[in-house]
């Protein structure tokens, strides 16, 4: 018994390191609004990956969906034909702005403007040329994301109770995956602000946990009535200890667990090592958090938003 204990909470654990998001939890974020053009579909495309490449290059990570946005806009002003012996060149002219804005109030942090000028054979050739010359190791870019970054922190600093307090809002009305969310949205460099979200999203996900777990406890006895051990062991594996639940789920794992069949004890004392070396309560609650705000962020993420990766 105490083997399957320590085994479900192993699994747990192993399962919220191998998210693909959690690691930009608690990091500035910005996401990509759709792009203001006049140019093609596929040339936005490529805008957007020089975006994604100029945030990448200075440090800063992003959801689909977030508080912050970096929003684009180009637009080809002008276009001529030099002639050159059997081939002609066309030359572009397009004029690029970002901004880095927050969402809900529309106040621009930072702003960057260019003009951009591409030659090739072919407009949308010389266009696509344009876009490629945009350098993301120029001083006026990286000055644009290092004040936009500035000034995001600044804003997490003045409004870290307001922040809060909203989260402990969504929280008495249950909304317990946006009040985690909302929370770990505070970036770590805001130090105290982020310490204090954390320890309040902890206490969040207990009531979460306690939401849900009676739930799940339902679906695992209708499994075993079937005979799909497996699978009620797999949802018994992620109750945690801190609920009411717990005890229950211990017992309903001790119905099924000589229905399946266990590893033998070398795979059973490495597994417990691990435990031992890597896991403690604290970090796999961390960890769990972080998985509900990335999931939260993801079902939120709008179609017309561009994931940086």
């Amino acid at each position: 018994m105490k083997k399957i204990i320590l085994f479900f909470v192993f699994i747990s654990f192993f399962q919220l390191l191998s998210a693909q998001t959690i690691s930009d939890v608690g990091k500035i974020t910005l996401s990509i609004a759709p792009i203001e053009s006049n140019i093609s579909e596929a040339q936005q495309s490529l805008l957007a990956k020089r975006i994604e490449q100029i945030i990448t290059s200075e440090g800063i990570s992003s959801f689909a969906y977030g508080n912050f946005t970096i929003t684009p806009k180009v637009s080809l002003q002008n276009s001529e034909v030099i002639e050159g012996g059997m081939k002609n060149i066309n030359v572009v002219w397009l004029d690029l702005s970002l901004i880095i804005q927050e969402n809900t109030t529309g106040k621009i942090f930072s702003s960057y403007y260019s003009t951009l000028k591409g030659s090739a054979m072919g407009k949308d050739k010389a266009v696509i040329d344009a876009i490629n010359k945009i350098n993301n190791k120029s001083a006026e870019l990286k000055k644009f994301i290092s004040e936009g970054k500035k000034e995001i922190i600044s804003y997490y600093k003045e409004h870290c109770n307001s922040i809060i307090q909203k989260s402990e809002g969504f929280a008495q009305r249950k909304q317990y995956e946006e009040a985690i969310a909302l929370l770990l949205s505070i970036p770590e460099e805001v130090r105290e602000c982020y310490s204090n979200a954390q320890k309040n999203a902890l206490q969040i996900y207990n009531k979460y946990q306690e939401k849900n777990c009676k739930q799940q406890l339902q679906k695992v006895s209708a499994l075993i009535a079937n005979k799909n051990y497996e699978e009620a062991l797999s949802i018994l594996m992620n109750v945690d200890s801190s609920t009411s639940c717990y005890n229950e789920a211990k017992k309903q794992i001790n119905i099924i667990e000589n229905k399946i069949k266990a590893e033998d004890d070398k795979q059973w004392d490495f597994m417990m090592q691990q435990y031992k070396d890597k896991v403690s309560l604290e970090k796999y609650r961390i960890n769990a958090i972080k998985e509900i705000a990335a999931a939260y962020y993801r079902e939120k993420a709008s179609n017309n938003v561009y994931i940086l990766r």
